[in-house]
């Protein structure tokens, strides 16, 4: 959610660490289905935030804001990491709505979908389950029913498949959305199917608390910002590794992307500025780069106002 994040795919926070929900410690302060509020209507809702990259704290307090009086109680944003106290757990109301906010990576190449910190960590389907069933083990020890979980970041929800066609394959290999992933690893390690988990299906901005609610972009548009985000992705790929296989299956992302979006980046082309830094199109500039047999720093050069260009014209265009 927010800005496009770029290099934030580090490396993975330690889940038992991560995720001490334990009783008694103290605390600090998709689908394209969308769960819109009537603003008048009395609410509760635990905020949860992971990471302090901008606008996720902003995020997450709006969402912690101005709760129901039923509960009686203002609940301050909850961090992953740091313990729950007992207190919040009581004083939570029953079936209360639980908003996890963080920055999403969708999967690309032969990576997961995960949420990211901007530090590096991240969180994957699998670690999210494991917080989700202590959380809702918790709950339910109160004598409370789990209300339903939303995952308030980009592509949380997000699903990225392989099309056939005459001319072969268009995307890489069928990968599961992080909701996905986490509702497929609730049931098969803690047998729970008793949690309603939604997500955002792109790059998405606000969230359901929002003046305008979620706002995210079209698939096109999200597939064209997943393309510069490989890209960005690759930068960090050291010369010995170009040709690895992690390397490999973001270039090849890539391409087929270019394959499917390339009038699209036409478009592009003809509506953004990036004439002025490349001579030929865009999807020829990205190309040459992916095809590189080796890491090309000239080539690199280019990229970076190439993807900054591509960054902007998704967001202003998000049809």
């Amino acid at each position: 959610m927010g800005a496009i994040q770029a290099k934030e795919d580090g490396g993975r926070m330690s889940a038992p660490l991560a995720f001490q929900l334990k009783a008694g410690d103290g605390f600090g302060a998709g689908s394209a289905l969308q769960m819109k509020s009537d603003p008048s209507a009395p609410v509760q809702r635990l905020a949860i935030q992971y990471g302090n990259g901008s606008p996720i704290p902003a995020d997450a307090q709006g969402i912690a804001t101005a709760q129901n009086t039923a509960r009686g109680v203002d609940i301050a944003v909850q961090h992953v990491g740091t313990a729950i106290a007992d207190q919040v757990i009581t004083d939570m109301g029953d079936g209360e709505t639980i908003y996890i906010v963080a920055h999403g990576r969708a999967p690309v190449g032969d990576k997961a979908a995960v949420l990211q910190d901007g530090t590096g960590g991240e969180l994957s389907g699998s670690d999210l389950a494991t917080l989700l069933n202590d959380l809702r083990t918790r709950i339910k020890a109160a004598g409370k029913t789990v209300g339903a979980i939303k995952i308030e970041a980009c592509m949380s929800s997000l699903s990225r498949k392989t099309e056939g066609g005459i001319f072969g394959e268009t995307f890489v290999d069928a990968k599961p959305s992080l909701v996905a992933d986490t509702l497929a690893s609730l049931k098969s390690v803690y047998d729970v199917d008793d949690i309603e988990i939604t997500g955002n299906p792109g790059f998405s901005t606000g969230t359901d608390f929002s003046a305008n609610g979620v706002e995210n972009l079209s698939p096109k548009n999200t597939e064209l910002g997943l393309l510069a985000s490989i890209v960005e992705q690759l930068w960090d790929v050291s010369a010995d590794s170009w040709t690895g296989d992690a390397a490999k299956a973001l270039k090849k992302d890539g391409k087929n992307i270019i394959r499917k979006y390339g009038a699209d980046l036409a478009n592009f082309d003809r509506d953004s500025q990036v004439s002025e830094l490349i001579s030929g199109t865009t999807a020829a500039a990205i190309s040459g780069y992916l095809d590189a047999a080796e890491k090309d720093a000239e080539k690199e050069g280019d990229m970076i106002g190439v993807v900054s260009l591509l960054n902007t014209y998704v967001r202003g265009n998000p049809a």
